[in-house]
């Protein structure tokens, strides 16, 4: 696999070169890895219906950032100092309020940057938000005084800069004073809606986590086979995977059906009835068999290869650009990350790229940056390598 970094940040000596506001995402999937051995992986596609406007963020500790304050509320907007530096990948759709997005993020303060909705910290601990349009958000205005207002599209920066492990996270979501996830704000002159998010976290020891807003309160349902897709609730979808208890890695043996003699046509038969279109349940689902049908791959043996194995899983359900003519459902996938928890590299593709870019964490020297350092991200076009030089 032919991978390019980001170029230019500050790269240690000796180092290679290096090469993130909200985003509005309609379909997503991420999957936290079941590979053997010691590789702690996850994949996360990005789908949304238009274009996108996307940068690589580098984010030193030791920045102070704080959450849009609501309006009107009692309660104050959180802020905080990071504690770990971390990547973030920040998209937003080209054009937000009939402006060019680069014009409205080069406009917001430094201290509301933090809009990321994924990347991974220098601990190995991930985020990411995905649509869900089941998210019922509370209103801000009726919080108590002494609550903590995290707005939507802050949480995936809040969790990276401020925990190293799952646990840490859970701890922190169950303190007081309580902190609420909330989505209407208001900034530029304008009122913006909600995002309809939820949360995968994943750590550096494989733990993982899912933060849903349902019924207007925060909950933290039990991941389901390290997956997370889109509406309905994940709770919705541990149930629907009853509905294919009859699939099997295995192909089935020839059988008779009344005297009649069948077979199976061909390798993969088990799999018959495997959900194959872009819905979130169908995508759900099937990212549930290919990871735990990964699970089991003695051949999956160096991190080269899980990597590989990772793009392909994701692969397998993102949505073809051109797929779906339906206006405002025309989802494809904008771009595709592996996070790599335990050696600290990001690895992105997007779409129309041929090669993969890479963010080694453990080789930016974060320490000279003194503050967030934004990278836009653009296709790769460079990554073939001629068979006959």
């Amino acid at each position: 696999m032919d991978i390019a970094p980001f170029g230019v940040v500050t790269p240690r000596p000796g180092g290679p070169p290096l090469r993130g506001f909200g985003a509005d995402l309609k379909m997503c999937t991420d999957i936290r890895m079941l590979n053997p051995g010691a590789f702690r992986l996850s994949v996360r596609n990005l789908d949304f219906d238009q274009a996108m406007d996307s940068w690589v963020g580098f984010v030193p500790q030791g920045t102070t950032f704080r959450s849009i304050e609501p309006a009107p509320s009692q309660a104050r907007a959180v802020s905080w100092t990071t504690r770990s530096d971390y990547v973030s990948l920040v998209s937003i759709p080209a054009r937000l309020a009939g402006l060019p997005t680069p014009f409205l993020f080069d406009r917001l303060p430094p201290e509301l940057k933090a809009v990321g909705c994924d990347g991974l910290n220098a601990h190995g601990l991930s985020a990411a938000a995905l649509w869900d349009d089941d998210a019922e958000f509370p209103e801000a205005a009726g919080q108590p005084a002494e609550a903590r207002l995290l707005a939507d599209f802050n949480v995936v920066e809040w969790l990276l800069g401020n925990f190293a492990t799952v646990a840490e996270v859970r701890g922190a979501l169950g303190g007081a004073p309580p902190l609420v996830i909330w989505g209407q704000v208001d900034f530029f002159g304008r009122s913006w809606r909600p995002t309809p998010f939820h949360y995968a976290v994943h750590d550096a020891a494989g733990d993982d986590l899912v933060l849903e807003i349902t019924e207007r309160r925060l909950t933290l349902p039990e991941p389901v086979a390290g997956v997370l897709a889109n509406e309905p609730r994940l709770p919705w979808h541990r149930q629907n995977l009853s509905n294919y208890a009859h699939l099997s890695f295995v192909d089935p043996p020839a059988g008779r059906l009344s005297g009649l003699a069948i077979e199976p046509l061909g390798c993969g038969s088990g799999l018959l009835g495997l959900p194959g279109d872009f819905t979130p349940p169908s995508r759900f689902v099937r990212a549930v068999f290919l990871n735990l049908s990964g699970a089991g791959c003695a051949g999956v043996d160096t991190p080269e290869k899980a990597v590989a194995q990772a793009f392909r899983f994701a692969d397998n359900v993102a949505p073809p650009y051109g797929l779906n003519h339906t206006v405002g459902c025309e989802d494809s996938t904008q771009w595709q990350v592996v996070r790599d928890h335990e050696r600290l590299k990001y690895y992105v593709r997007t779409y129309f790229s041929i090669g993969t870019r890479l963010v080694d964490l453990a080789r930016v020297d974060f320490g000279t940056l003194g503050a967030p350092h934004y990278v836009r991200l653009a296709d790769d076009l460079g990554g073939t390598t001629p068979i006959l030089p």
